[in-house]
């Protein structure tokens, strides 16, 4: 069954068509005034283009030279970056892959003034979940790479590519991926709840080749402050929404674990970092043996860390590991566990298994 609208899309069933509506929608009603009828010029091309100054992607007219560059001087003042992208079908539905190549025209990332320009929001509405896209400015244009029309069918490989970018802290759209996923905890912090009005902590879903050490922002960090325990952590930083980090009442654990793997903290940092929200920004926690990590997980990590540093300060008034070692066992946090929960007001809930054997 096809759309009886834009006409240029097919579906196995309602209930998929259904599912995709959230992003076909985007531009389905503006497919039926960019046809052949209306094309400007003989030479000119259909393509998407992301402009920060609107809520959503709209189709647009380029004009195709011989050697099937564009101009493109009516968006960037120098010229962008053009990042090749292949036709790969990484949707569910192994029946609807891309119809062409693409090439997307960027702003180069390295640029001196790339955090000054605005930020393209249209890009954030690819997905379902909020909050983990990559932070794209300033317009973006996504155009055949042979000089073609790009179609609707195009337009879902296009929105899957932003939706499993490798820079993004997560995936947009995680039922629309086929790959290999692992879960991870969002902590957000204080400018992403305000910004996408989500929850001070979520679940998220990340590709493999978001949890292997990228070669581009965001990078991933291994926490091993627990590691003697058998409880190994990971966590990736998130693209601050604003020019600065948000602050991050939960990043307690993340910011101790990273200073005290780099020679230790001090007891009035540490203390400032707990009593205090951290400018740290939202992270993502995920466990290295793939078991779910909570929210009153980190909670309780948080505290119990910072209950028995406080124990084992050294003379120059730091945490170290090798002293933070000799007091995180297992049955130091079997003494902590029950007196956590009464202190939090919580019903009985048994000691979580966060420790290998």
């Amino acid at each position: 069954m096809g759309c009886s609208h834009c006409k240029d899309i097919s579906y196995c069933s309602v209930n998929c068509q259904v599912a995709d509506w959230s992003c076909h929608g985007i531009l389905c009603a503006q497919f039926s005034i960019c046809q052949e009828e209306h094309r400007p010029l003989a030479t000119a091309v259909r393509a998407i283009l992301f402009d920060p100054a609107e809520d959503y992607p709209t189709f647009q007219w380029l004009e195709s030279k011989e050697d099937n560059t564009f101009d493109l001087s009516e968006w960037f003042e120098t010229d962008p970056v053009a990042e090749a992208m292949l036709p790969v079908n990484i949707a569910r539905r192994q029946n609807d892959p891309a119809t062409q190549r693409f090439s997307i025209f960027a702003a180069p990332l390295n640029a001196p003034n790339y955090r000054e320009l605005p930020r393209t929001r249209c890009i954030e509405k690819l997905g379902v979940v909020p909050g983990v896209a990559f932070i794209w400015r300033g317009p973006i244009i996504v155009a055949a790479s042979h000089g073609g029309d790009i179609n609707m069918r195009d337009f879902r490989a296009i929105a899957d590519f932003f939706g499993s970018n490798p820079r993004n802290p997560a995936l947009m759209s995680p039922r629309r991926f086929n790959g290999r996923v692992v879960e991870g905890l969002k902590m957000n912090c204080t400018d992403t709840i305000r910004e996408f009005g989500v929850a001070s902590s979520q679940f998220v879903m990340m590709s493999e080749a978001m949890v292997r050490q990228p070669a581009m922002p965001p990078y991933n960090e291994r926490l091993d402050i627990f590691e003697s325990m058998g409880l190994r952590l990971w966590l990736r930083w998130v693209p601050a929404v604003c020019n600065r980090r948000g602050d991050n009442r939960q990043a307690l654990l993340a910011h101790a674990s990273i200073a005290i793997s780099r020679g230790g903290i001090s007891i009035v940092d540490l203390q400032r970092a707990a009593e205090e929200s951290l400018p740290i920004g939202s992270v993502i926690l995920w466990r290295d043996d793939g078991k779910r990590l909570l929210a009153y997980h980190i909670m309780a990590l948080n505290e119990w860390m910072y209950t028995y540093a406080k124990m084992i300060v050294d003379e120059q008034g730091k945490v170290t590991k090798r002293n933070l070692d000799y007091v995180c066992t297992r049955s130091n946090f079997e003494w902590f566990w029950p007196r956590y929960v009464l202190k939090r007001g919580w019903q009985y809930r048994g000691i979580p298994s966060l420790f290998g054997p």
